[in-house]
């Protein structure tokens, strides 16, 4: 009986990892990607500003 406690405990400290491991890679692939979304939309918008900027000049 006592052994079975232990297969038991063993296998949520496991389940406990591999969760945690889980986790911080989501996280860390999601701020990757709100990394890279911010520089996209900054580029974006830097683009749009010296359009509109030009096209104020040209008016």
């Amino acid at each position: 009986m006592r052994s079975k406690c232990v297969v038991v405990q063993k296998r949520l400290y496991i389940l406990e990892e591999v969760l945690i491991f889980k986790v911080s890679h989501f996280i860390v692939s999601l701020r990757i990607a709100l990394t890279m979304m911010g520089c996209v939309c900054s580029f974006i918008f830097r683009v749009m500003w010296s359009r509109l900027s030009i096209q104020g000049q040209e008016m």
